[in-house]
């Protein structure tokens, strides 16, 4: 499905959560050099807890998220010009709903039907503490209207490449 929202279009902050986004998804294939590159570059953006909060936050995302794990930078080409993809929309909007109040209710209820009910339970905490690293890092977030185009999968028919998984 072709997106129209392009990253040229985002602010500096969510570029960058867009990239640590990118960085983790590609990294998660236990790249241990970009995890590394993920962790040096959040650390040295002010941002010292903000890997432990990114890795929680993504991990459970990955786990249970009823989206396709598609980004705007296949095959490792990362190009500003590149095309938003659905999950990362979510994810900056989840965070700019978080930003905007100390009550994160909206958030939840907007980001309940991408995930499976585990995942909506356990995601709250990470994603709460990546928010506020992030604003205490002035990077704020937008709540762009950015529509999603896809349509959630059924948590019963989740893709063969992620099977259901024990999360602690």
């Amino acid at each position: 499905m072709k997106q129209a929202k392009q990253i040229k279009g985002l602010n500096r902050s969510e570029k960058f959560v867009i990239w640590a986004v990118r960085v983790w998804l590609r990294s998660n294939n236990r790249d241990l050099h970009l995890q590394h590159v993920l962790r040096k570059t959040l650390n040295s953006s002010g941002m010292v807890n903000a890997y432990l909060h990114l890795d929680s936050f993504m991990t459970i995302l990955s786990e249970t998220s009823l989206l396709p794990l598609k980004t705007g930078c296949p095959n490792s080409s990362c190009v500003n010009s590149k095309p938003i993809f659905d999950l990362e929309i979510m994810i900056l909007k989840v965070i700019a709903m978080i930003q905007e109040s100390e009550n994160s209710i909206k958030a939840y209820d907007f980001i309940k039907e991408y995930l499976t009910q585990d995942g909506l339970l356990l995601i709250r905490e990470p994603a709460n503490k990546l928010a506020k690293t992030l604003v205490d890092s002035k990077f704020i977030i937008r709540n762009l209207e950015y529509p999603l185009n896809s349509i959630p999968v059924l948590s019963v028919n989740r893709p063969v490449d992620r099977p259901n998984r024990i999360i602690h």
